[in-house]
């Protein structure tokens, strides 16, 4: 008989009261939930959740026998939630000791239900690395959402694995473990990115290549996997909205460096010929606008007659700030200027959104706005770019490269860590800055973000290195990044491309 997983909350969250013990509410860094009209089972099933290690039948008998069966039909929901979220780590028990425990590290988290097959031949995944600390070993994966704590049991085992192991195999060499706790044990590392798959013919499927399902995904070189749930639309605009409330607390601007905006509107000293054309013929799109509005009023001041300018971003409270910023900019040059329009848009669905847009506009500027989690959502946006633009338009745009964080991680032994803590990760190309590994954000190689572009259907003009080196944007990264080096700036890609003209 297979066991049980036990849960339990990673040590990071904290369960408080609040008014008056009316409210539970579940902390993790920046994250809460609070439960309102708290009842006493619910109550008994997080604090266990705190206190030790239960399964998840246990939490909803209790729920049931204090609170009745509604109340066990909400926690069920409220339990997949904690899940999905990364807040509960899993634990696999062999002779009442624990073999293995998964810790997730991202907030979108999905526990696999992947099982090996019994007659199967697998390996440790390629990518797979395991280390050794204070007498525990953690084995982690560049493609898992999660890593996992292992025992002597569990580090034997994977030592055996790095040649092909059916699991018969696995149990004569280590008749102590059952061949049910090592199905089991198989299973969890090849639902979390960590076992390969041994073909007949001696093929090495790695577990990612197999899961890589969504629609399109095949129609792009070197797509990153998504190996986590993706947030549902509707959430992830809350949670745009949220950051837009407070933006300079949670973003670092470039867009108030005149020398940037300059370099990608006005480019006319080192490169006269990609100035954006100061035309009342012209249309530009800028999506992903945020909230701030320096580069609209750079591109008005650099091109005065230009048609229209329209910006767009995801978030609704982008836009409404970013009005407000418009008409309170304190070098606004034409107030009362019909050229600029701000709306809402997903710029994933430009031309579902907007069917008008479809070969409307020459440029299109884009300043680190396609930075999401998810690669096939970077590249559908540019694949939206290049459909509103008109044949000869061009696209110009700012990207953000993990090759940066990857130096200065070199460079400043304060930030050595970036590279033992896996927050720089080379494999997905990207940079995992949160503190607790939370949320990622895919910073493009220079050989992928052309691969990517030219998938899209566009011809390169220009590919170049940019450095924010103006003593406002270099001053304010060190500070947010507590960096002293004074030789140490942000650097990104400043890349131009074109739509053909047949």
């Amino acid at each position: 008989m297979l066991s049980e997983f036990l849960l339990s909350f990673k040590k990071d969250v904290l369960l408080v009261e609040l008014k008056g013990g009316e409210q539970l509410a579940l902390i993790s860094g920046e994250r809460q939930f609070t439960f309102k009209n708290a009842q006493p089972g619910l109550k008994y099933a997080l604090e266990s959740l705190t206190k030790s290690e239960v399964t998840a039948a246990q939490l909803k008998q209790f729920v049931l026998d204090k609170d009745g069966f509604e109340a066990s039909l909400k926690f069920t929901y409220h339990l997949k939630k904690l899940v999905n979220s990364g807040w509960i780590c899993h634990s696999l028990v062999a002779d009442r000791a624990k073999i293995g425990t998964v810790i997730p590290v991202t907030s979108h988290y999905e526990f696999p239900q992947l099982k090996v097959a019994p007659e199967g031949k697998y390996i440790l995944s390629r990518f797979a690395s395991s280390q050794q600390k204070q007498g525990k070993i953690t084995l982690k994966s560049s493609y898992s959402p999660a890593e996992i704590i292992l025992d002597w049991r569990g580090g034997a085992l994977i030592s055996l694995l790095s040649i092909p192991q059916s699991i018969d195999e696995l149990s004569a060499q280590i008749p102590a473990i059952s061949q049910q706790v090592i199905e089991q044990f198989l299973s969890l590392l090849l639902g979390h990115e960590m076992l390969a798959e041994v073909q007949a013919n001696g093929e090495i499927v790695e577990t990612f290549t197999k899961n890589e399902k969504r629609k399109g995904a095949n129609d792009y070189k070197w797509l990153i996997p998504r190996y986590f749930t993706s947030k549902p639309t509707e959430e992830e605009k809350l949670s745009w909205d949220e950051i837009h409330k407070d933006y300079d607390k949670h973003i670092f601007s470039v867009t108030p460096d005149t020398n940037l905006c300059k370099a990608i509107i006005h480019p006319s000293v080192q490169a006269p010929s990609f100035d954006i054309l100061n035309s009342p013929d012209i249309q530009v799109l800028i999506p992903g606008c945020g909230s701030e509005v320096y580069i609209q009023n750079k591109l008005l001041e650099f091109c005065p007659n230009i048609q229209h300018i329209f910006c767009t971003d995801f978030s609704s409270n982008a836009i409404s700030k970013a009005q407000k910023n418009w008409h309170n900019f304190p070098e606004n040059i034409n107030l009362k200027s019909t050229q600029l329009i701000f709306e809402q848009a997903d710029s994933t669905k430009l031309t579902e959104q907007k069917p008008d847009w479809k070969n409307k506009f020459d440029y299109v500027i884009v300043v680190n706005a396609v930075v999401s989690d998810d690669d096939l959502k970077n590249r559908q946006m540019i694949k939206e770019f290049y459909q509103v633009l008109k044949p000869g338009g061009k696209i110009y745009g700012f990207f953000p490269t993990i090759y940066c964080d990857l130096e200065i991680a070199y460079l400043d032994d304060s930030k050595s860590h970036w590279l033992t803590d896996n927050i720089i990760n080379l494999t997905d190309s990207a940079n995992y800055y949160h503190k607790n590994r939370y949320t990622r954000q895919i910073l493009y190689t220079p050989l992928r973000l052309n691969r990517i572009f030219q998938e899209a259907g566009f011809q390169r003009l220009g590919f170049e290195i940019f450095f924010n080196d103006s003593d406002f944007t270099a001053n304010n990264y060190r500070e947010k990044l507590e960096i002293k080096d004074l030789d140490i700036v942000h650097w990104q890609f400043l890349v131009r491309y074109e739509k053909p003209e047949n």
